[in-house]
């Protein structure tokens, strides 16, 4: 299985994304949530074609990632 293949796995305990998460009000953070459940069952081949989460490479930040967690909310790599 190529690495496109493999199902996404989330890595939730870097202390500042936990930092933003647990600031977030409730509507905003089921939202993110909800993205977090989507994302546990796709592989990458899949995120990379899903456009509702809008994976891209920021060119202020050269090697990044983001992908959208909610309609206010980007995740980083």
């Amino acid at each position: 299985m190529s690495g496109n293949d493999a199902k996404v796995l989330l890595d939730l305990n870097y202390p500042g994304f936990q930092s933003e998460l647990f600031d977030l009000d409730a509507s905003e953070a089921k939202k993110v949530f909800k993205t977090f459940k989507k994302l546990a069952n796709m592989t990458w081949n899949e995120v990379f074609r899903d456009h509702g989460l809008k994976w891209e490479a920021p060119k202020s930040v050269p090697g990044k990632f983001t992908i959208r967690l909610s309609q206010s909310c980007r995740g980083c790599s």
